[in-house]
């Protein structure tokens, strides 16, 4: 493509040598020029075809210089009675070259002012020789800055603007369109490095940043830097081109081989040129801005429009050929004409004040030499420069003593590259000036932006088209992910829930690409490894913002705003208690209760007994019960039958009631307080509790590796880490339901919805602490970070995350606590109450020794990523879930010296940037897939990479590796892996191929860059597997699998509870033999409450005609 472009460019190139010379020669052929005067102006301008300008700039330039001598003549301005005539000389680009025109022209001619040079690399030698001769400069096209300095340059003058101008309105059309950075090419002389020193002192004021810079080699007419990877990682898509207009296609046609303009990038030009290129590359280049000089015509700003018409008759009447339509003349040849009419009105001035002085009023001093020429009565000379005021051409033209640049009359146009009437060109879109800011050209004409839209593009890096590796958490209900089955009857994993909506909201505004992955068996700290290894280009999920991760990923605008929140189990409204209806008084007051009722008593019996004659016929432990009983009865408010009949004894009576009316009211409040409290209690009511250490550490459960852990690490323990660690969110709450641990710290929004939802008998305990926020995890200044935050940022404002925050977190399943009875149940006062069931004593003991045999294992699982291939799509991934088996010893499942070979494989496995091979072989029920499930919830922070049965001869296709490549640092798991091992040499049925693989993924280049360990399962014997696969440091761990020892058989038997106890087994066993057996065991259990044995044969059978058992006693079990 790119040899295209320049093949087409160099036909236009070669046409348009030919037609400028052709159209030069003739034009200097055809205008007068008297060899009768020796005054003259030098006009410097470079050829035609390789100057800085285009072939029509340049021969418009030359044009009206010499307009403007000719019109001079045609007013009848003499100097010394001379016309003034013109003398044209080649720079070619080169300082040496415009030099040596000027010295030619000076020693040849009374030289009195000289038009140019052109470039601004050629200034300061001919500004040096103007002054050494004392001739005044005028520049028409040099823009660089630094060329302002009058102190510096005491000779030389512009009529076009400075670079600080163009400056100044680039950075107005920044704050038009809301630009805040670009990224600036410019070429490797003083016009390049002037104007980007122009351009960033003045972005620095606003804010503006200059994001990258591009060096543009002159003498090479190449770039010094790589285009493509510095504009496509840059953060700014707005381009300033800083060059002059002959090196504009030559980079313009390096941007379109690299795909870096339209409609990624908007360009920004400092010229406008010819782009002659074809349709397909045109679509590119629409967009493309320009901010170039104007004269003031542009604003209907007064200009000299006799002057301007004459020169443009003596134009046509000598060039005609190269005269255009009056609207298409280039601005810089006015900006010639006028600097070239500067000089004759400051000699036509010169020579009026200075007539009376001398016979002749140019005078110079002769010498063999130009650099000792010298014109004399400079001053006066300079001094009508300095303050020489006319309407001019391109508008008002004044100068001053203090700066070399013109002080009015500076105005700049904004050109658009847009489909025209005549085809694609550059067409006016916009005018400035420093009165009226950037204005609309014209009401009818708008900006095409790149694109073909008609947006102004937000200047940054956007998302737009971009394919995005996302990887997400699983996370109820951030992330709910399920299997379902497709059109295509494939089993697909299906995302739901807060991220996935987001997500999709996300593609919707930005139009990026999603691939959305599973991320598995990593924490929540070690996701940024992820983003910094390059697997994933943004990670979205449940991932708090802290500023340990910041200082490694970056993070955008905050997605969800989250808290920590504590969760225990719900406590019963009641707790057993058969001394609770004591607790409203203390033990000393009930002793005091019972001694006043004893000695109160006794009092009455002693004082009736004497004066009731009836009482003294009874005995006296007979009266003293009696009175005892009548003293309680009196004292509860409850009376006994019981007379009292003496003042003494009514007297002790009025105490009784008196002391009864207090005991009674303050017993009723303490236990009504007491109850109330019991049903409502919690063992503590927030954050300070846990700090004061009211709950015991261990029992405090926290997920590793997450914000929780942070928190509790500098908050509570100070970075001891005593707590219970947990390896998942649903290990959590097992823990929890389980009376394992008896607190959790979980994310706010998370665990609202889980016990809402999920976890019914859990609750929140206090209010939310340690706030933050949810963002998504980025690489470190990430060039499309401003776009996400954005868009984020918008869907906040627009009320889409509140939308998705109710969608997902404001529903309930569970029942509302509150509405749960008030009513004191038999717990609270069953001290008071006493229960014999005889028929269900032995029963009960028989249930309470059962309950101490058991035993609580939390279930955990690993996520797999199953590889899977179909001719569409190739290989790709789909996400299993894989249990951990129940294996409480490995001792008793494989041998003695299992657990140490267990220990070291998965050292070996977890370690990082590891490579290797590890074979685990046996007979068929030895165990070897029953462990591997095991081990595979073992492993931590590695992806698992499962090739099944099926599809283990597929790892010799070509796009396998390839495959893997987006898997590095993980772990391959081959099962059945016979058909691939076989030694090479022997089988001429195995594929070559998966060998070789093997032996490049494990120690070879390709192991090296991608450090995946490899697990093999197979049955056949190990001599013969290819002997590459089993060289020491290739090798990592080779295990047999071998039948259970008879001594081993009969203690797992005993562990699993089997009937018998093995003792029928006699000889050498495999697992699966034995755990075949316990499939017919009868469950202890249940034969203890039936009243008959059930068999493997009449189970079934047992369960249809099983009754439920009559049972007096069975509400209160309930």
């Amino acid at each position: 493509m790119r040899i295209i472009l320049l093949f087409w460019n160099l036909q236009w190139l070669v046409l348009l040598s030919i037609f400028g010379k052709f159209n030069g020669q003739y034009g200097e052929e055809s205008w007068p020029l008297s060899n009768s005067s020796t005054i003259r102006l030098l006009g410097l301008f470079q050829d035609e075809v390789n100057g800085y300008q285009s072939i029509e700039t340049a021969s418009h330039c030359r044009a009206m210089f010499k307009a403007a001598v000719i019109l001079s003549q045609q007013y009848d301005i003499k100097i010394d009675g001379q016309y003034i005539n013109w003398q044209v000389g080649e720079t070619q680009g080169q300082a040496i070259h415009a030099i040596r025109s000027a010295c030619d022209a000076l020693s040849a001619y009374n030289i009195i002012g000289i038009v140019g040079p052109v470039l601004s690399r050629e200034i300061p030698i001919i500004a040096e020789f103007g002054n050494q001769v004392k001739v005044p400069v005028i520049s028409h096209a040099a823009t660089d800055p630094n060329l302002s300095d009058r102190a510096t340059y005491p000779v030389f003058y512009r009529t076009v603007p400075s670079d600080n101008n163009a400056a100044t309105a680039i950075v107005k059309l920044f704050l038009r369109f809301n630009w805040t950075s670009c990224i600036i090419i410019h070429q490797n002389d003083a016009y390049g490095f002037g104007g980007l020193k122009a351009i960033t002192e003045a972005f620095a004021p606003n804010g503006f940043i200059v994001t990258n810079t591009l060096v543009f080699d002159i003498s090479k007419e190449s770039m010094r830097d790589n285009l493509k990877n510095i504009l496509t990682s840059s953060s700014s898509r707005i381009v300033i081109l800083w060059v002059e207009a002959n090196y504009v296609s030559s980079i313009v046609t390096t941007a379109l081989y690299f795909d870096v303009l339209g409609p990624h990038f908007t360009w920004i030009l400092s010229t406008s040129v010819p782009l002659h290129f074809n349709d397909i590359s045109i679509k590119k280049l629409i967009g493309i801005l320009t901010v170039e000089p104007t004269s003031g015509n542009v604003f209907q700003a007064p200009i000299n429009t006799t002057l301007l018409q004459e020169a443009y008759n003596i134009w046509q009447q000598y060039e005609p050929e190269t005269f255009p339509n009056s609207n298409d003349v280039d601005y810089f040849a006015l900006f010639a004409f006028d600097a070239t009419w500067t000089l004759i009105q400051s000699l036509k001035e010169f020579c009026s004040r200075n007539i009376d002085h001398s016979s002749l009023c140019i005078s110079f001093l002769n010498t063999s030499s130009c650099f000792d020429r010298l014109f004399l009565d400079n001053y006066l000379y300079f001094n009508i420069i300095d303050n020489m005021t006319f309407l001019g051409v391109s508008g008002p033209v004044q100068f001053s003593s203090d700066v070399t640049d013109r002080i009015n009359g500076c105005y700049y146009i904004a050109k658009n590259y847009q489909h025209h009437s005549n085809g694609p060109d550059f067409v006016p879109v916009l005018r400035y000036s420093v009165e009226n800011d950037w204005e609309e050209y014209s009401e009818t004409r708008a900006i095409i932006w790149p694109g073909n839209s008609l947006t102004p593009p937000t200047g940054r890096a956007q998302l737009l088209g971009v394919k995005l590796r996302i990887g997400v958490i699983e996370s109820y209900p951030f992330t709910i992910v399920t299997s379902v089955i497709n059109e295509f009857g494939q089993n697909i994993t299906k995302f739901t829930g807060y991220i996935p909506d987001l997500i999709d909201h996300l593609q919707k505004k930005m139009g990026f690409i999603p691939n959305i992955e599973l991320i598995s068996n990593q924490t929540y700290a070690s996701l940024g490894k992820l983003i910094e290894n390059g697997i994933y280009d943004i990670i979205v999920g449940d991932v708090t913002v802290t500023a340990v991760r910041r200082e490694k990923v970056g993070f955008s605008q905050a997605i969800f705003e989250n808290s920590l929140r504590i969760i225990m189990r719900k406590t019963p409204n009641t707790r057993f208690d058969p001394l609770a209806f004591l607790k409203p008084f203390t033990l000393s007051l009930w002793l005091l209760i019972l001694g006043t009722t004893i000695m109160t008593g006794i009092l009455i019996c002693l004082l009736e007994r004497q004066k009731d004659e009836k009482r003294r016929k009874q005995s006296v432990m007979n009266v003293c019960a009696m009175a005892v009983w009548y003293t309680f009865g009196n004292l509860i408010g409850f009376g006994a039958d019981f007379n009292v009949r003496t003042a003494s004894g009514r007297l002790l009576t009025a105490g009784l009631y008196l002391l009864c009316l207090v005991l009674v009211a303050s017993y009723t409040a303490n236990l009504t307080s007491d109850l109330t409290i019991a049903k409502s209690k919690n063992v503590i009511s927030g954050i300070d509790d846990i700090k004061n250490g009211k709950i015991p550490f261990n029992r405090i459960g926290i997920v590793i590796g997450t914000a929780s852990e942070e928190f509790y690490l500098r908050e509570i323990s100070s970075g001891n880490r005593n707590f219970y660690p947990l390896k998942s969110r649903k290990e959590m709450y097992d823990s929890l339901v389980n009376n394992l641990i008896d607190v959790i710290f979980n994310d706010a929004g998370v665990a609202e919805y889980l016990t809402n939802n999920i976890y019914c008998n859990a609750t929140l305990i206090g209010e939310d602490f340690d706030k933050g926020v949810f963002g998504i995890i980025t690489p470190k200044q990430w060039l499309y970070g401003q776009d996400l935050d954005v868009h984020i940022l918008s869907l906040k404002e627009s009320g889409v995350l509140d939308d998705l925050r109710r969608t997902w977190f404001q529903v309930k399943k569970c029942p509302d606590s509150s509405v749960t009875s008030t009513a004191i149940g038999i717990e609270s006062l069953l001290g008071l109450f006493v229960f014999h069931v005889p028929q269900t004593a032995e029963r009960a003991r028989i249930l309470l020794q059962q309950l101490t045999k058991f035993k609580l294992f939390p279930v955990t699982e690993a996520t797999l990523q199953m590889v899977c291939h179909d001719a569409q799509c190739g290989f790709y991934t789909s996400s299993i879930r894989m249990k951990k088996p129940h294996i409480t010893d490995l001792k008793l499942h494989y041998g003695d010296d299992f657990p140490d070979t267990h220990a070291e494989l998965l050292e070996v496995l977890q370690e990082k940037d590891s490579t290797g091979i590890t074979f685990l072989h046996g007979s068929p029920g030895t165990g070897k897939t029953f462990y591997l499930r095991y081990l595979i919830n073992e492993i931590k922070d590695k992806s698992l990479i499962y090739v099944p049965p099926d599809l283990v001869n597929d790892m010799t296709k070509p796009g396998f590796l390839p495959f893997l490549m987006r898997y590095p640092n993980s772990i391959l798991i081959v099962e059945d892996a016979e058909n691939i091992i076989r030694d090479r040499t022997q089988d001429t049925f195995a594929p070559n191929q998966a060998v070789a693989n093997l032996l490049n993924l494990s120690d070879g280049l390709l192991g090296d860059a991608m450090h995946q360990q490899i697990i093999c399962t197979f049955n056949c014997d190990v001599r013969s597997i290819d002997a590459a696969l089993l060289r020491d440091g290739r090798l990592v761990i080779e295990h047999k699998f071998d039948k259970l020892s008879v001594e081993n058989a009969r203690r797992l038997c005993i562990e699993l509870a089997i009937a018998g106890n093995g003792d029928d087994i006699h000889e050498s066993i495999s697992l699966a033999e034995i755990y075949a057996r316990k499939t017919a065991a009868v469950d202890v259990l249940s034969d203890n409450l039936e009243n008959g044995q059930a068999t493997s044969k009449n189970k079934r059978q047992s369960k249809k005609t099983k009754k439920k058992a009559t049972d007096s006693f069975f509400g209160f079990y309930s």
